[in-house]
């Protein structure tokens, strides 16, 4: 830019020209390319300059803590739609289960592991004829994520065989993205009846 190409360039061109009679120095070069600087900033006072990209911007943090009745209600909300997730699947309603079990969830079964888009691949092969809930309860370790834990009890069968009989723990970790919660990892365990 010492060329006198920009506006600023002109405007130290004239500057220099008239108090700088003689071909410059290196220092007068020097001085010249710090006086360009300061009248770019003034022209395009932008934070951009390398000296401020270094600088983290004074951001106040969010709080993200909650009270007990809103942690409460989150919870009981998450229960509400793991509830759903199980109507869904008996009802095997593709559409309604992907906007509860996002496309990279995991469920881990007594079967194997099987990812959301296998899920619904197979869910047409898969007849859940009953299940049972029984004290289901969840916590949140963080303000974003709700770790739900219950019996189930389930009745059905995949391509023709039964699902292993006895009731399994389910654990169900929920996630919020955006303002909707999702199921993005399941496992069931088996325990002795």
């Amino acid at each position: 830019m010492i060329s006198g190409e920009s506006s600023a360039g002109r405007e130290l061109d004239a500057r220099f020209r008239g108090t700088h009679p003689t071909k410059p120095t290196e220092a007068t070069a020097t001085e010249h390319r710090i006086a360009e600087i300061k009248i770019a900033k003034k022209a395009h006072p932008l934070n951009d300059w390398p000296e401020n990209q270094m600088k983290s911007p004074k951001v106040p943090k969010r709080k993200l803590a909650q009270s007990p009745r809103s942690k409460s209600d989150t919870i009981e909300t998450v229960i509400r739609l793991e509830k759903r997730v199980w109507e869904v699947a008996q009802q095997r309603n593709a559409a309604e289960f992907k906007k509860l079990v996002p496309a990279d969830a995991v469920m881990i079964f007594q079967s194997g592991i099987v990812l959301q888009p296998e899920y619904l691949l197979t869910m047409n092969a898969r007849t859940i004829s009953r299940y049972e809930i029984r004290d289901m309860r969840g916590f949140m370790p963080n303000a974003t994520t709700v770790i739900l834990y219950y019996e189930a009890l389930r009745l059905g069968q995949q391509n023709g065989a039964a699902f292993p009989s006895g009731p399994v723990v389910e654990t169900t970790t929920w996630i919020r993205r955006g303002k909707r919660w999702v199921a993005i990892l399941n496992q069931e365990t088996p325990i002795s009846a």
